[in-house]
């Protein structure tokens, strides 16, 4: 046991937590650290996280002989991991076998296990049309048939969890990608910050005010180069990188690894791949001013939709990613379906001749009565639920 003074009551980050839970000061961790950060740029240490939690890993070990505080019985405090802290007494698929079966929650099982969600993947929005451009009227379009369809557009992280709680009875939930961050996707008026209203941006922004029933959502995957490669920096207005990636952050979009360059990756090998990611996480990082630390999901997308053949590579993917996804496959299992894949997540790439993979399908999951209960048992307080369980649903015979 660590024991602690109880510090003042002001906010704090989430590497000051760690430091009061481990009771270590900043002082010794900036000593720890500087003896790390550069063997840790050469051997490109990386697995989920980025630099700082890192360094913090690496900086707690080092000083775990230091002398523990005097004690304070009052504020006696085990040591625990962030993650340790912030996780479930039992695990989200023990949550969700308790659920099941002790409740009856009727038909929802069975749709989660055989039901669908679309994923949809844009690439470019402008003019003329083609394959992977469509144009702004028709990427409205596609969003009204959409909304007429009774679909509700959820974020990364609800996708992850197979949280639905937030989707209203009767709709359906989806999720809206975009890849290699294109200019069309957001572009600025040139000279101003003014969003350009025809950009995916700019219509989703408009969307939303409009349509608030809609959901909100958007995972835009980068990629990038530094230079004259096709792939510039991120979304082709290089002075206004920063901007972008931060207003994205804050305004319910998700940020996805894609790979600097656009790579082909097909026969790559893991330590191409270890070194894409660390790439990409450092430009996001810097970009983002170390923000991309708050986004909590990890998802990537295969570039050209190449699938390495090398185990090595595909390992070294699904140890840095929670979600990693294929451009093609039709609709995507339920996140909670029992033989749900999270290293392969089908997509629908989008154009405005294929509307019928997605409109008016019968396999499509829709929200029902009771379901919303179910979710926020799974994903928040399950005693808190349970006690009002018999309300919603019947305990089985």
């Amino acid at each position: 046991m660590v024991t602690l003074d109880c510090p003042e009551k002001k906010p704090i980050s989430r590497l000051e937590e760690e430091l009061i839970y481990n009771g270590i000061s900043m002082n010794a961790l900036n000593k720890a650290a500087d003896g790390i950060v550069e063997g840790l740029f050469e051997k490109r240490k990386k697995r989920r996280g980025i630099l700082p939690y890192t360094i913090l890993t690496m900086a707690l070990a080092a000083t775990s002989t230091m002398h523990a505080p005097e004690k304070s019985m009052e504020h006696e405090i085990p040591i625990k991991t962030y993650a340790e802290r912030q996780a479930p007494i039992i695990s989200r698929e023990e949550r969700k076998e308790k659920l099941f079966s002790e409740y009856n929650f009727g038909s929802l099982e069975e749709r989660i296990n055989t039901q669908k969600v679309p994923i949809l993947m844009f690439h470019e929005i402008g003019e003329p049309e083609n394959r992977y451009r469509v144009s702004p009227s028709n990427f409205r379009n596609i969003l009204d048939d959409l909304r007429q369809d009774n679909y509700f557009l959820v974020t990364l992280e609800e996708f992850k969890n197979g949280n639905f709680s937030r989707v209203p009875t009767g709709k359906k939930p989806f999720l809206l990608t975009f890849d290699d961050a294109s200019r069309g996707q957001f572009e600025y008026i040139p000279g101003t910050r003014e969003i350009d209203p025809n950009s995916a941006i700019g219509i989703l922004e408009d969307y939303k005010k409009k349509h608030p029933d809609f959901g909100t959502g958007g995972v835009f995957f980068i990629s990038y180069s530094e230079d004259n490669h096709k792939f510039r920096k991120p979304f082709m207005q290089d002075d206004k990188v920063q901007d972008k990636l931060e207003f994205l952050l804050e305004n319910q979009y998700d940020i996805g690894w894609h790979a600097p360059y656009h790579n082909n990756n097909t026969n790559a090998s893991g330590q191409d791949i270890k070194n894409q990611v660390f790439k990409l996480d450092a430009f996001l990082y810097y970009n983002t001013k170390g923000r991309i630390e708050e986004q909590r999901i990890k998802g990537y997308a295969h570039p050209f939709g190449a699938v390495p053949r090398n185990e090595e590579a595909i390992d070294e993917l699904r140890a840095n990613f929670d979600l990693i996804f294929n451009a093609w496959g039709g609709m995507s299992k339920h996140p909670l379906s029992d033989n749900f894949d999270v290293s392969k997540i089908p997509r629908i790439e989008m154009h405005t001749s294929n509307m019928n993979l997605v409109l008016g399908r019968q396999n499509a999951y829709k929200v029902e009565s009771g379901d919303k209960f179910f979710y926020k048992a799974l994903n928040e307080d399950i005693n808190m639920y349970i006690e009002k369980m018999p309300v919603h649903a019947e305990k089985p015979e």
